[in-house]
């Protein structure tokens, strides 16, 4: 090999290199999700209680300290929230904190008129 076609081998790997790297630069820097699209919820309702259902998208989380909900009518009274069994995950933020990962279902008990349509308050950090 001559040192003409070293040099132009040496500039292709260099360039190919680049490339690569570059294309996993551009992987690695895709923006977040939008929350309504990284946590979608639905809620639910019986005589007795009711469940808010969460589809959490790959790679996102819900921290469980972080969620509250609230009624929108005064007379139906939300008891405490009953959640299932998160995960123990050490956050840079927030320290050591549950978190709730692909799918969660809090039931939270009501007092109040059942026939009586209201709106459900829902907070919640991923």
């Amino acid at each position: 090999m001559n040192m003409t076609t070293t040099k132009c081998l040496i500039k292709r790997i260099f360039t190919a290199s680049l490339l690569i790297i570059a294309a996993m630069q551009s992987i690695q820097a895709e923006p977040p999700m939008r929350p309504d699209k990284a946590f979608r919820y639905t809620a639910s309702a019986n005589s007795a209680e009711i469940v808010v259902s969460w589809e959490i998208e790959p790679g996102y989380y819900l921290y469980k300290k972080r969620m509250s909900f609230e009624s929108g009518n005064p007379d139906i009274e939300l008891q405490k929230p009953i959640f299932p069994v998160g995960e123990t995950h050490e956050d840079e933020f927030f320290g050591k904190s549950e978190i709730f990962r692909n799918k969660a279902d809090i039931r939270i008990p009501y007092t109040g008129n059942s026939n009586q349509p209201f709106n459900l308050i829902v907070k919640s950090q991923g």
